[in-house]
Formats: C-alpha cells, structure tokens, sequence
C-alpha cells in the first residue's frame, strides 16, 4: 500500500485532516514499527583510539547487535560496565 493510498484511508476516519499531519503521523509509525521490530539493519564503521574504551555512537543507532575489530568478534558485556579501567 502506498503512502497516498494510506492518507485516503486516514482521511476517510478523518477528513479534516490534513495531508502533511497525516504525512508526519505515518512516518512516525513506521519509525516506531522499525524500531520495535529490528527490521532495519545498517553497519557502520569508524575509527578507534588506543587507550579510549567509551565513544559516542550517531544517534540512529537504535542497538547494537555485534561488534568487531580487524574481523575479531568482540563478546557482549554481561551486566554492567566499569566505569573506569584499571589496566
């Protein structure tokens, strides 16, 4: 179903509504949709630092599903982090 025919269907509940507010609430939508259902996946990369453990991640980031370094896994974390290294 196309977004056009999506609006028809709204508008039919709701023919006041306006066709960019009805725009603005389905793509919310399938954002939620996206993100409750994993369905979109991306990989990213990006350069690391010696004796830097924590970095900002871009803010679509929704989780993380794996982790590798020059094609090594890294296992997940279980429980919680140390904030600090002693190493």
């Amino acid at each position: 179903m196309t977004q056009s025919q999506l609006i028809e269907l709204v508008k039919q509940h709701f023919p006041n509504a306006t066709d960019s507010l009805i725009r603005i609430h389905l793509n919310n939508v399938l954002d939620e949709f996206c993100r409750e259902t994993n369905i979109v996946e991306d990989f990213k990369t990006f350069t690391t630092v010696d004796n830097q453990r924590w970095y900002d991640l871009d803010s679509k980031i929704i989780s993380v599903k794996s982790v590798s370094i020059e094609n090594d896994y890294i296992p997940k974390l279980v429980g919680k982090p140390q904030t600090q290294d002693i190493t």
